[in-house]
């Protein structure tokens, strides 16, 4: 960031984070320099040589792209500046949470930043009163100073001040504080632990203890290798080791290695007797472990081999099929296998108690099979893809929702009696299709559109030698292998038409003529035509005039020239070519116009 301008105002204002503008600022003062003088402090200097007066209040700092960056203000006036006077003012900025080297300026020239512990510069003395004082941090002490300081503060002392010729053994020093502490912060030596210390031969202990003392090292429990773990529970050689569990008023009991090397728990209010513990070196067959509950589940939860009656859904995921289907060759498949004595079936019963009961399975003949219970003696092959067709013995009640004697009446299920495609005389065994088209019926050999199919109430509709010409009402895609649109119409007022100016016919390609005359008689002179409709494009139009000689004299000896031409018209030149013998006039001009 660089501050690159200071503004003044002569109001004060009082600064908030939303404040984004200086209120009545007098003017922007660009003449600055500074620094930073410490890791957290700016030193600015602001130079004013202009012959501007005013007052300063508040101020604020600006950036090179005019964006706000610091702002202040008071109630009082803290400088002032007169039209004859130079403002030179220094502004020291302290951050909280910005880098003050992130800050760049412009020219350094005039900068005089305060004196720091990491920059020289321009410091205050401090008095004798500030140095006694000690608190300044940022006033310079003079070696004047100083000696008044140390001599006002030695003098105090006097001779309890202890030194180099008067301490040690037999000095009397009877010191205040030892290290910063009384006496009597020695003497509490628990205060000093941090802990009651404990009795080797015998304590209570009130608190929790935490035994740490590293000795099992990497070791696990299972190692062969004596004197380890943290806390060891040692008996006399005779009797058992053990740790006593005491909840006062209440209950007590031992847990420990008994005499026999058994880790046991009993004695004290349990009276004389204790329990072994199992654990996974000491259970399984022989152990007489006899658990109240297997993963959390009584005995009864669970199914007997020798037969049992399950209350609950039973779901079998042993995926022993694997990735293959019911078509797998050996028999160790299936995530439940239902297996007979090798003489009889092999079958599941359904049971609904109160109702109905059957057998499902494999009977002796190898036959998929249901019934028997309440089917009475009896028993029904099951019919699937592999055991039906012909053969089969499958006799359904119905097909498709419907029995045979539906299928037998063909002319019903058709709606229609059938007509025999093909095999006639001279007929072929093509496919022939007949169908609406939505207007007429159309039909379709194999793959070929033959076309509509002509009955009676359409045979009027068949224009032929007897029915076309006049009146007959046909009407024509072509004629003569052209469209409609190549030909004008009479009638149609858009292509043909006649006013006073002349006629104009107007031709499907665009192109207009236009043919007039003009009655003379005319003698050497110009004559202008209008066009019965104006032209698009003046540019395109060719006029060609022929002077009219009614009485049939030979002496006409004029031509008719045109001048110039426009959309809406033309201008002929009657001109003489022969001498003052001849008739020097025209009877009128026949003209006739083409373009677009």
């Amino acid at each position: 960031m660089r501050i690159a301008a200071v503004g003044v105002s002569a109001t004060a204002i009082t600064p908030s984070a939303a404040t984004t503008s200086l209120p009545g600022e007098i003017k922007r003062i660009a003449t600055i320099s500074g620094d930073a003088v410490a890791a957290d402090t700016i030193h600015i200097t602001v130079r004013d040589e202009t012959n501007a007066a005013y007052a300063v209040r508040s101020i604020a700092l600006y950036l090179s792209d005019g964006t706000l960056f610091a702002v202040y203000g008071q109630a009082n006036v803290f400088v002032e500046k007169s039209s004859q006077a130079m403002l030179l003012l220094a502004l020291d900025v302290r951050f909280v949470d910005i880098t003050a080297t992130s800050i760049t300026f412009g020219s350094t020239d005039f900068l005089n930043p305060p004196a720091t512990t990491d920059r020289a510069g321009v410091a205050e003395l401090a008095t004798d009163a500030e140095t006694s004082a000690g608190t300044d941090d940022r006033r310079a002490v003079t070696p004047k100073g100083l000696s008044f300081a140390l001599s006002a503060r030695l003098a105090g002392w006097g001779n309890d001040i202890w030194r180099a010729s008067n301490d040690g053994a037999g000095s009397g020093l009877d010191a205040d504080l030892l290290d910063g502490q009384q006496g009597s912060w020695y003497a509490d030596i628990s205060g000093r632990l941090g802990y009651v210390p404990a009795n080797r031969a015998g304590d209570a202990f009130t608190g929790r203890c935490t035994f740490g003392g590293g000795v099992t090292g990497g070791n696990g429990v299972g190692t062969g290798t004596p004197f380890l773990g943290e806390l060891e529970i040692k008996g006399n050689g005779v009797g058992a080791a053990m740790l006593a569990f005491h909840r006062p008023n209440a209950f007590a009991a031992y847990l420990g290695v008994d005499v026999d090397n058994q880790l046991k728990f009993g004695g004290s209010s349990m009276g004389a007797i204790s329990y072994a513990l199992w654990h996974a070196g000491n259970d399984g067959a022989g152990s007489g472990l006899d658990a109240d509950l297997l993963d959390g589940r009584q005995a009864a939860d669970f199914l007997s081999k020798a037969g049992d009656t399950a209350s609950g859904r039973l779901v079998f995921s042993a995926a022993a099929a694997g990735n293959g289907g019911v078509a797998a060759p050996t028999g160790d498949r299936g995530e439940i296998e239902v297996r007979g004595n090798g003489v009889g079936a092999a079958m599941m019963t359904f049971h609904r108690p109160g109702g109905f009961g059957m057998h499902f399975g494999l009977d002796t003949d190898n036959r998929l099979k249901v019934g028997g219970f309440t089917f009475g003696n009896e028993a029904y092959q099951i019919w699937h893809s592999g055991s039906d067709g012909a053969g089969s013995g499958l006799d359904a009640d119905l097909l498709d929702g419907h029995d045979g004697g539906y299928y037998a009446d063909v002319l019903a299920r058709l709606g229609y009696v059938p007509v025999q495609q093909g095999t006639g005389i001279g007929q072929l065994p093509n496919t022939i299709k007949i169908g609406w088209s939505g207007a007429r019926v159309k039909m379709t050999v194999d793959a070929t559109d033959i076309g509509n199919v002509l009955f009676d109430s359409h045979v009027a509709d068949v224009w032929r030698s007897s029915n076309d010409g006049a009146g007959s009402g046909l009407d024509a895609d072509l004629l003569d292998g052209r469209q409609a649109s190549d030909f004008a119409l009479l009638s149609d007022g858009s292509r043909f038409g006649s006013n006073g100016n002349g006629y104009w016919e107007r031709r499907p390609n665009g192109v207009i003529e236009q043919w007039g005359k003009v009655t003379g008689p005319f003698t050497e002179s110009a004559v202008g035509i209008s066009f019965p409709v104006p032209f698009a494009d003046p540019n395109s139009v060719v006029v060609t005039p022929v002077a009219v000689n009614a009485s049939a004299n030979n002496r006409f000896d004029i031509t008719v020239q045109r001048v110039d031409i426009s959309a809406n018209g033309c201008t002929l030149m009657v001109q003489y070519t022969a001498a003052s013998s001849s008739i020097n006039q025209i009877d009128g001009i026949d003209w006739r116009a083409v373009g677009i």
